[in-house]
């Protein structure tokens, strides 16, 4: 059947339009019609105004906070979180500023610009009470520490590398590395009184005496460096003094290089015939050409260097540092071969061989001993009386080429010897003295060295 809903109710009909519900039926419909109101029920569904007063009680939420997310309170622990963040805030802050501070002194530092506090300069052991204090001139040590500790002290307003630790520390001289040309005569002392502006002191030296120092100094053949070297003569003296600076030279093992074991002379390049041994008594040569034959042994030193490879001939040393290719070289002897003997391409060793076994085809060449170090100033002279004499080196780079065989002063230009990686410095002092009672006073000897 169809049911079809109208405005006075429900009509029940049947296809064939007779009225399918009993009176009992239309009576219980008109009953529910009379009950809903089907706009009103409509239009109840739809109120959202909360027609029922229903409140946040009835359904559970008591207890719920009605407050605006903006203007809800900040719980304990996430204020205590926010409060930590503050203060790491305000350190980040702090450390910057500090940072930026530094940097700052830094750069017045490069420059030469700017007034700084010793307390601002860190950097090289400058701080009061920490190696160095600025004493209105030049920087000098606070207290006594060790030769190698003020040897890491690098640059500063003087741009020393080493400083004599003689003469500005205080304490007892016998600790610092004047000690053994002090011990080793009794015409070198120690001199309070007599001292140089900015120095503790002077050595006093009778005759003329060689003074070398036992700390080490890294050299770097990009720098530069030069020699500043601070004497004086005496009075009563009748002969004006000489003097010299220099640098002896040290490897990466701190093995002293020799100079017949820096340079070599190239026009005598050769190499073995036959393979050498320990206990041989002659070197077989391709040429024996331009080897010098003088009566002076130390012209007549030689060099080796191992094949290594690719073409190329070298010194490995104890650390396994591979030197350069015909370079300094271990593999050497001074005054190694006579001058009478030499036939054809033999020459005969003064002493059996005992420096290990070469195979043929190893490169050899002639050398020649003679300066134990590098002369920065050569016979530089002093004032007699109480003046005091500042003689400057010239500023040097670089390493003296391996044929160089003149190497006391290598054309005044090298820095240093081949295969140097540290030095040791020392002093001439009273050369040209006629008399051996005369008398000269050192008080300041510094390798200087800048950038390149």
């Amino acid at each position: 059947m169809n049911a079809e809903l109208t405005d006075d109710g429900y009509i029940v009909t049947q296809p064939g339009g007779g009225i399918g519900l009993t009176d009992g039926e239309r009576a219980k419909l008109q009953e529910i019609d009379n009950k809903v109101d089907l706009a009103l029920f409509q239009s109840h569904t739809s109120d959202e105004s909360n027609p029922h007063s229903v409140d946040k009680e009835q359904v559970g939420l008591a207890n719920a906070d009605n407050t605006a997310d903006a203007s809800k309170p900040v719980s304990a622990p996430v204020a205590d979180a926010l409060a930590s963040l503050g203060n790491q805030v305000a350190l980040v802050g702090t450390a910057a500023s500090a940072a930026q501070t530094a940097a700052n002194n830094a750069l017045d530092r490069a420059n030469h610009t700017g007034t700084q506090a010793p307390s601002t300069l860190s950097a090289g052991g400058a701080v009061s009470g920490d190696g160095l204090v600025w004493n209105g001139t030049i920087w000098v040590p606070s207290r006594a520490f060790a030769y190698d500790d003020l040897l890491s002290f690098e640059a500063s307003k003087a741009g020393g590398e080493n400083y004599n630790a003689t003469f500005l520390l205080d304490g007892a001289y016998s600790t610092y590395e004047w000690a053994a040309a002090i011990a080793s005569s009794t015409a070198i002392t120690l001199n309070r009184s007599v001292s140089a502006p900015g120095s503790g002191g002077s050595l006093r030296v009778i005759d003329a005496r060689v003074i070398n120092c036992a700390g080490f100094v890294g050299m770097n053949p990009s720098r530069e460096y030069r020699f500043v070297l601070t004497a004086r003569g005496d009075a009563a003296n009748v002969n004006v003094h000489g003097a010299y600076a220099y640098c002896r030279f040290f490897d990466a093992d701190k093995l002293e290089i020799l100079s017949h074991q820096a340079a070599y002379t190239g026009s005598t390049l050769t190499e073995l015939t036959s393979a050498l041994a320990d206990g041989d008594t002659v070197i077989n040569v391709a040429s024996t050409a331009n080897w010098n034959a003088s009566a002076s042994a130390s012209l007549r030193s030689l060099v080796l260097w191992r094949d290594i490879g690719g073409g190329k001939f070298a010194y490995t040393g104890v650390n396994g540092k591979i030197y350069d290719h015909l370079g300094y070289t271990r593999y050497a002897r001074s005054a190694a071969y006579n001058a009478a003997g030499i036939t054809g391409t033999t020459l005969p060793l003064t002493v059996p061989w005992s420096l290990g076994g070469f195979p043929a085809g190893t490169k050899i060449a002639n050398s020649a001993a003679g300066s134990a170090g590098l002369y920065y100033l050569e016979n530089t002279l002093i004032a007699n009386g109480d003046a005091w004499t500042v003689r400057v080196s010239g500023w040097r780079k670089g390493v003296a080429s391996p044929t160089s065989i003149s190497l006391r002063a290598d054309g005044g230009s090298a820095a240093m010897w081949q295969g140097a990686s540290y030095a040791k410095v020392g002093a001439l002092i009273g050369y040209n003295n006629e008399s051996t009672t005369e008398i000269s006073y050192l008080s300041g000897l510094v390798l200087e060295s800048r950038p390149g």
